[in-house]
């Protein structure tokens, strides 16, 4: 038995967190590698990378270590870097993950025109794993995938969507599409892939479906937003085309919108489970709100802070403050972190017990899931909101309402149960679980 995942987005995470805290700890196998997988997840990259022979070891490369011509020079901050010749901008960084570290997963080279024409890709253990060539509009070409020692091992063509393979062998395999290569890889690898949990209708189930043998039992896990009815390829898997084929739907919205369209005996197939959280410690209902910003444009934070004296404002930036934003330091109810460093910001999340997601401009330091797992209640107005999948809809606030936010948290300041209440509906909200119902669910399939 397998999890296969078509890439290890936030969503994918949860669910393998989730099988794990209730007891199906399966091999996870990913499809979409970006080179900054966990070292327990596998990928078909992996193994043809391994089977060539590759070191994983070593580091990610910083900003300031990348390949580069001489006399180019790097100018980077915490979200994104530029290589530039003289002034001109001829290349882009993008980093593996926005916490500071800079660590690199892509440089994308332009020419003159600023148009894209070359990505070099690296990944968690140094190395530039992949290059890949664009044509004269941007548009990706090829993209050849190396091993630790520069042999060449996978070569993808964008615009036929075929792949070759130099097995260690030196044997040349050609699949016509990414599923011909997942299912191979799933043949060869060891797996045991008699039973597979996947969470995608694409490439999962077209993969799932070129397995010899076909699968015994299988089980779909519904993460995206169906567009208004039941997507064709679920209904191929309602009318049994898949051997033992349980659905089931991660939102609970989603869940009642499509079973809704479904006749009874079908709607018996769809089942609703949420995600099981990695929650770190329960709310203590503190009189202190915790605001991470990346810009001195806080919706309301003035008549927050004054009409609030009982409640203590931190204000969190990972830059340094503007001035305007600085004179808030002047209030006996509002501590200032400029600059804040890692600890100091993990430190705020353990000790504030609200979150007011109302900052403008791009959310820092996965805020909004950070303070979901710390239990932090997360308040909210329309136009500020970073974190819609753990904010509870009775928690956002109308544009410009600030009264209104106003009056919620006086409320939830003076009675402990309208401050549970917050919490309960954040967390049925976001479809929070526990391990038991994940068994009862999911016992039968194992």
């Amino acid at each position: 038995m397998i999890n296969l995942f078509y890439s290890y987005n936030q969503q994918a995470q949860d669910l393998h967190f989730s099988l794990q805290a209730a007891g199906f700890d399966e091999p996870t196998v990913v499809i979409k590698d970006g080179g900054f997988l966990p070292s327990k997840v596998a990928s078909p990259l992996r193994f043809f990378l391994a089977q060539a022979g590759s070191d994983f070891a070593g580091r990610p490369r910083y900003f300031n270590e990348i390949d580069l011509p001489r006399y180019w020079e790097i100018k980077a901050n915490s979200q994104n870097g530029q290589i530039l010749d003289h002034g001109q901008v001829r290349g882009k960084i993008e980093y593996a993950r926005q916490d500071r570290r800079r660590m690199v997963a892509k440089v994308k080279w332009l020419d003159l025109n600023g148009t894209v024409r070359a990505i070099d890709h690296y990944n968690q253990w140094g190395w530039k794993y992949a290059v890949t060539s664009c044509d004269a509009k941007g548009k990706e070409a090829m993209t050849s995938f190396f091993a630790s020692n520069g042999q060449e091992v996978l070569v993808h063509n964008h615009l036929t969507g075929d792949y070759l393979y130099n097995d260690p062998d030196g044997k040349l395999i050609s699949f016509g599409d990414i599923n011909q290569l997942v299912a191979y890889f799933l043949q060869v690898s060891g797996y045991d892939a008699s039973s597979i949990a996947f969470n995608s209708l694409g490439t999962c189930l077209f993969s799932a479906m070129r397995v010899k043998p076909t699968p015994d039992k299988n089980l779909m896990f519904w993460q995206e937003k169906s567009q208004g009815g039941v997507p064709d390829n679920m209904r191929y898997l309602l009318e049994g085309n898949l051997n033992q084929t349980k659905i089931v739907v991660q939102d609970q919205n989603e869940y009642q919108k499509l079973v809704g369209q479904l006749d009874p005996e079908k709607a018996k197939m769809v089942h609703f489970l949420g995600q099981i959280y990695p929650f770190k410690r329960e709310n203590q209902h503190r009189s202190r709100a915790l605001i991470f910003t990346n810009s001195d444009q806080i919706e309301g934070l003035k008549k927050l802070v004054e009409a609030l004296p009982q409640l203590h404002f931190d204000v969190a930036a990972v830059t340094e403050m503007s001035s305007r934003l600085l004179n808030f330091g002047n209030y006996d109810n509002v501590s200032l972190y400029p600059v804040v460093r890692d600890d100091d910001a993990a430190e705020l999340l353990k000790t504030d017990d609200i979150y007011l997601d109302i900052n403008y401009a791009n959310e820092i330091l996965n805020a909004g899931r950070r303070a979901f797992e710390n239990n932090l209640a997360i308040f909210a107005f329309g136009d500020t909101l970073h974190a819609p999948s753990y904010t509870a809809l009775e928690n956002i606030f109308a544009a410009g309402d600030v009264e209104g936010l106003i009056h919620e948290l006086e409320t939830i300041l003076a009675d402990q149960a309208a401050f549970d209440a917050v919490l309960k509906r954040q967390h049925e909200f976001a479809g929070a679980e526990t391990a038991d119902h994940y068994r009862q669910v999911l016992g039968e399939w194992q």
